[in-house]
């Protein structure tokens, strides 16, 4: 993601998803990548399981905030 190949980094974050499917850090950063491509709904989804699945505030509290930025209440 931090090179601009968000297609690459999609690919990888899902792949990294089928093998943990809960891991809160990866479902924030494709809510992320889905912020940069502009696909709020989807990103908006990941952000929020990333919040429900987070074991450490502050994913938490960086995923809600991301979401209310982002206009997503």
């Amino acid at each position: 993601m931090v090179t601009g190949d968000l297609d690459s980094a999609e690919r990888l974050f899902l792949q990294a998803l089928d093998a943990a499917p809960n891991q809160a850090e990866i479902l924030y950063h494709l809510g992320q990548l889905y912020l940069l491509e502009q696909n709020k709904d989807l990103a908006f989804s990941y952000l929020r399981a990333a919040a429900k699945n987070a074991t450490d505030a502050r994913i938490r509290d960086n995923a809600n905030l991301l979401i209310q930025q982002n206009g997503g209440g």
